[in-house]
C-alpha cells in the first residue's frame, strides 16, 4: 500500500498550449475579469492576479525583509490591498497577463486541481477590459479493467471525486478507499488526457479478491461456566449478486459443548458513499457445564436474535469518515450471568448510532456512540419496577487512539463506557473480564447496568519480514474496569467487587501469511473470588 503522501495514479502529461505572440507591447487596462471559476470567487483570484500587473506601491505600510521567509506572500498581500489601482488605468504587457494567469493556475494546482488552468483567451480589448479564463478540469470517462461484475461498483466510487473541477486529492482518497475494500486485492489508476480541453480519463486496473474468504480459530473467549475453550469458523462470500454485497455465516462451539452460537448475516451497499443495509440472525443455545462455578446447579437456555440496520456515511474520505446508523433488534431468550442462566425474556430495541474515524500522520482516532431504546413492540417483556424488563434507555460509547510512537512502537488507548438510568436485563448489561476487556480475569466475570473500562497497550514489533509485515510483537498492557447496578439491593445481593485492574504481557506472531497466534498473560491486581493469580488467554486463527 502506498504511503499517504504518495499518489495512487499517474498524472496526465501536461497539455501543450499554443504560444501567443509576445512582442512586449504594452496596452492600458482599467478592469480585469476572471471568468470560469466555480471553486474560488473572482475577488479571491483577483488578489492573486493583480499583483503581477501593477508595480508595488512605495507607500505600503510596514517593511518587507527580502531575506525573510514568506517575502513573496507578503508582497502579494500588500499588492492585493490595492486592487482598485486598475480603475485609473495601468499599462501592462501580454507577458504580465501570462504571469497573472500562471499564478491563478498555481492556486488550483496547490489545492489539488491538477487538470485545471487559467489562460488568456483571444479577445478584443475594449474600454480597457481584459479577461482571464479559467478552464476547470472535468472527468470525461472512467475506464475499468480487470472485472466485469464490479465495474459499475468501481466507477460509482471513483465518480465521487469526478465532480467538476477534478481534484487529485479527492481522487487519491477514493482510490485508497477502494484499496482497503475487501472486494479487491489491489486497485491502480492512470489519469489520461481527455478528448476535450481540461478533460481527463481515469483508467483503473483492479484485481478482485477471492469472493470466498473465511477463517478457523481456537481461543479462550467464552465464559468459564459454559466452557472456556472455544473453536469457531467464519465464512464470507463477497459480491454474491454482483452489487458488492456480502453474505457471512459463523459458528462457535465450546469444547465442553456448553455453548453453541451461530450467526448468518447479509449486507448490501445502497449507494457509492457505502451506505449499507444489514440483516442478521443469531441463534444460540447453552448449558452450564462447569458446575463447580455455580455450586453444583445445572441449567440450560437458548436465545434468538433478529436484527436489521441501515448505516450511512455523511463524510467519507480516506482520512476521515463520519456515519450514522439506525437499527432494530429483536431478541428472545435467556442469558448467562455469573454462571447462571436467566429466565427467558423478549426485547425489541431501536438503536441509533454514530461513528467517526480520523487518520493523521501519527495515527488514528476512532469514536463510536450508540443509543438503545427498549420498546414494548412484538410482545417485549413487561415487569413491575424495579424488575428489569424490555423497556429501557441506555447510551454506550467508545473512544480509541492508535498512536505511532516510532517504527517499532504502536500505542493503543481505548475507553469504553455505558450509562443508563434503568435496571437492565442480562443481554443489555456491561460486562468486564476476558479477552478484549480486562485481561487477567475470566470472560464476563463482572457486570452491571453501567460501566467504564480503560485499556492501554504498547505493540512493540520485534521482527518484520521482507515485506515489512510484523512477524513477532510484544504487547505490555494495563486494563481497568468498573461496573455497577442502579438498584442498590441487587448490588448488595450479588456482593461482587465492582472494580477490576490488571496488567500483563502479550505475544503476537504471524509466521506465515494468514496464520495469527496470540498469547496473553494477565495478572489481576485486585483479587476476586474464583480468579487465579495469573491467567493465560490465547487466540489461534488461520484466515484464507
Amino acid at each position: 500500500m502506498p504511503s499517504e503522501d504518495e499518489e495512487d495514479f499517474q498524472r496526465p502529461d501536461p497539455e501543450i498550449q499554443p504560444q501567443q505572440p509576445s512582442d512586449g507591447q504594452s496596452f492600458e487596462i482599467t478592469n480585469l475579469e476572471i471568468i470560469g471559476s466555480t471553486v474560488f470567487s473572482e475577488e479571491e483570484l483577483k488578489k492573486v492576479a493583480i499583483p503581477f500587473l501593477v508595480s508595488l506601491p512605495t507607500d505600503l505600510p510596514g517593511e518587507v525583509d527580502s531575506d525573510s521567509e514568506g517575502t513573496h506572500n507578503a508582497e502579494i498581500n500588500a499588492r492585493a490591498a490595492h486592487i482598485d489601482v486598475l480603475e485609473g488605468g495601468v499599462e501592462v504587457t501580454l507577458g504580465q497577463l501570462r504571469q497573472a494567469a500562471n499564478a491563478i493556475t498555481n492556486v488550483y494546482l496547490t489545492s489539488g486541481y491538477i487538470t485545471s488552468r487559467a489562460t488568456i483567451p483571444e479577445q478584443t480589448i475594449a474600454d480597457g477590459r481584459v479577461q482571464i479564463q479559467v478552464i476547470e478540469g472535468t472527468l470525461e470517462e472512467i475506464q475499468v479493467e480487470g472485472t466485469d461484475r464490479l465495474a459499475d461498483y468501481v466507477r460509482s466510487r471513483i465518480a465521487l471525486a469526478g465532480q467538476s473541477p477534478l481534484n487529485a486529492q479527492a481522487l487519491e482518497s477514493q482510490l485508497r478507499l477502494l484499496r482497503t475494500d475487501p472486494l479487491f486485492d489491489d486497485v491502480k489508476a492512470d489519469l489520461l488526457r481527455g478528448t476535450q480541453p481540461g478533460s481527463s480519463i481515469v483508467a483503473a486496473q483492479v484485481d478482485p479478491a477471492n469472493p470466498l474468504q473465511g477463517n478457523i480459530g481456537f481461543d479462550t473467549d467464552s465464559p468459564l461456566s459454559v466452557g472456556r475453550y472455544r473453536v469457531g469458523s467464519t465464512l464470507q462470500y463477497f459480491n454474491l449478486l454482483g452489487l458488492g454485497d456480502r453474505f457471512s455465516a459463523s459458528a462457535n462451539i465450546t469444547t465442553t459443548g456448553g455453548s453453541q452460537s451461530y450467526e448468518m448475516a447479509y449486507q448490501i451497499p445502497l449507494n457509492p458513499m457505502n451506505g449499507t443495509i444489514s440483516l442478521r440472525f443469531a441463534p444460540s443455545n447453552f448449558r452450564i457445564t462447569n458446575t463447580a462455578v455455580t455450586g453444583g446447579s445445572e441449567s440450560n437456555g437458548t436465545s434468538d436474535i433478529y436484527e436489521v440496520q441501515v448505516r450511512q456515511p455523511l463524510i467519507r474520505t480516506f482520512e476521515e469518515e463520519l456515519a450514522v446508523s439506525l437499527g432494530f433488534r429483536y431478541r428472545d431468550g435467556s442469558s448467562v450471568l455469573n454462571g447462571f442462566v436467566t429466565p427467558p425474556i423478549e426485547t425489541s430495541v431501536f438503536t441509533l448510532g454514530q461513528d467517526y474515524r480520523r487518520r493523521d500522520a501519527q495515527g488514528t482516532w476512532v469514536a463510536r456512540s450508540e443509543f438503545r431504546i427498549g420498546t414494548d413492540l412484538f410482545g417485549a417483556t413487561e415487569r413491575p419496577d424495579p424488575q428489569p424488563d424490555g423497556q429501557f434507555f441506555l447510551w454506550s460509547g467508545q473512544v480509541q487512539r492508535v498512536q505511532r510512537l516510532s517504527s517499532r512502537h504502536l500505542l493503543v488507548m481505548q475507553l469504553d463506557t455505558q450509562l443508563t438510568p434503568d435496571n437492565l436485563v442480562g443481554s443489555e448489561q456491561f460486562f468486564l473480564g476476558g479477552p478484549g476487556s480486562v485481561r487477567g480475569y475470566f470472560k464476563n466475570q463482572r457486570f452491571g447496568d453501567n460501566g467504564v473500562q480503560v485499556s492501554i497497550a504498547d505493540y512493540i514489533t520485534l521482527l518484520r519480514d521482507a515485506d515489512n509485515r510484523s512477524i513477532i510483537q510484544l504487547v505490555p498492557f494495563v486494563d481497568a474496569g468498573y461496573a455497577w447496578f442502579n438498584n442498590a439491593d441487587v448490588q448488595d445481593a450479588i456482593g461482587q467487587e465492582n472494580f477490576l485492574l490488571s496488567t500483563g504481557m502479550g505475544l503476537i506472531t504471524s509466521p506465515i501469511e494468514g496464520l495469527n497466534a496470540s498469547v496473553e498473560l494477565g495478572v489481576p491486581l485486585i483479587s476476586v473470588e474464583g480468579s487465579p493469580d495469573v491467567l493465560v488467554d490465547f487466540n489461534l486463527r488461520y484466515s484464507f
